[in-house]
């Protein structure tokens, strides 16, 4: 063997290894970069079969069911909130979905086609790009679809909170108003007429407030009616429990009104009572002390003028006792300061009853002990008279 023919046999063959060696890595190459094609396609190919199932197999359903039940009304916030949840999450997954399928159509386009790939079972380019705008097509409606539901959804949610929160503030403000009317019960009744008549309009501005409100629970009554299926029973378990609370408290008020203007009459007629007695009274004590001075008047018609005052001083104590009886209903309903008052009321018209009926009989007893000294001193001038007469008679 020639060494010159070795030496090119030799390279010849680390030519042909090293051809060999590059072919096996271009086959190695062509190998992966097909099975990263495959791999491309067929996750683009899944997520497209996973979301058009999330589709068909839920979210159609859903709009369905949706659609069949008044788009979206519910029997109460909570459940308008669970639905609003569940829309949420819905499109989320669907927006999810969208940019799947964008990102990974994208890498598709970017890896190379379909066609590429020797596959058997593969179907053409063409179906496959159908499948793939009727399944983006689906999607597109889908999410327009569950977009509109929410909206309609969110709306019968700000629909709740604002007929919700209605019924609550009608709540608080009837409770505040009923706890008010507790209070005013319990306040004392005044004694004054002008007070009393201050606390009978402000009464009335209140009952005026709390008839105001009726139509506001017609309101939500009404309200709750639209909003569910249910209404008029929704309506009635909302409503029903307001209306009542409002029907006792407008009773309760309409009932301790009339009883505040029946008190203010009994305390006019007790002012008028007051004071026609007292006058009475102080008129008859002035006349005693006028018939006891009139000296130019007659000492007999003087004491029978003192008798009759005497007599009409007595009637009075019936006028008093009737005074007496007014003040005991009135005393039990004011306050403590008033009732001290309507005591000390009676017994100053006592009193000066008291003293005008002795004073009416001590100055009877003035005249009459007049009279009697009179006739007391006519009696002594008769028989001193009848003894002188005598006497002259005998010393003649």
């Amino acid at each position: 063997h020639s060494p010159q023919l070795e030496q090119q046999t030799e390279a010849q063959l680390s030519t042909l290894e090293d051809s060999y060696i590059s072919l096996q890595q271009t086959a190695q190459q062509i190998q992966e970069r097909l099975a990263e094609i495959l791999s491309k396609w067929e996750q683009y190919k899944s997520c497209l079969e996973e979301c058009d199932q999330y589709i068909q197999g839920e979210v159609s359903p859903w709009i369905q069911d949706q659609t069949q039940h008044k788009d979206g009304a519910v029997d109460s916030l909570n459940q308008a909130q669970l639905k609003q949840n569940i829309a949420k999450d819905m499109l989320e997954r669907l927006e999810r979905y969208r940019l799947e399928i964008s990102s990974k159509a994208h890498k598709c386009e970017n890896v190379g086609s379909r066609e590429l790939l020797d596959a058997p079972d593969d179907t053409p380019e063409s179906d496959f790009n159908q499948r793939a705008d009727q399944v983006n097509s689906n999607l597109t409606q889908a999410i327009e679809d569950v977009e509109k539901q929410l909206m309609k959804i969110r709306d019968n949610a700000i629909q709740w909170e604002s007929v919700d929160k209605l019924r609550d503030e009608l709540e608080a403000w009837l409770r505040a108003k009923t706890a008010e009317v507790n209070q005013l019960e319990e306040r004392p009744a005044k004694l004054h007429d002008e007070a009393a008549e201050l606390e009978i309009s402000h009464l009335e501005e209140l009952l005026s407030e709390l008839q105001q409100k009726e139509p506001t629970l017609e309101k939500v009554a009404i309200r709750y009616t639209r909003l569910s299926p249910e209404g008029a029973s929704l309506a009635e378990q909302n409503v029903t429990p307001l209306r009542e609370t409002w029907e006792a408290v407008v009773s309760q008020l309409e009932r301790h009104l009339q009883g505040r203007r029946d008190f203010l009459e009994q305390c006019k007629q007790y002012h008028t009572q007051h004071v026609e007695v007292d006058s009475g009274i102080d008129a008859l004590a002035q006349q005693v002390d006028l018939a006891h001075s009139a000296t130019d008047t007659p000492l007999q018609q003087r004491i029978d003028q003192l008798k009759t005052l005497g007599a009409d001083l007595d009637q009075k104590k019936e006028e008093v006792d009737s005074l007496k009886s007014v003040a005991d209903q009135v005393k039990p309903v004011v306050s403590q300061h008033d009732r001290d008052l309507v005591d000390d009321h009676v017994s100053t018209v006592e009193r000066k009853l008291c003293n005008a009926q002795e004073k009416a009989e001590r100055r009877l007893q003035t005249c009459e002990g007049l009279v009697s000294s009179y006739e007391s001193v006519l009696q002594d001038i008769t028989l001193h008279t009848e003894w002188l007469q005598q006497t002259e008679a005998t010393v003649s």
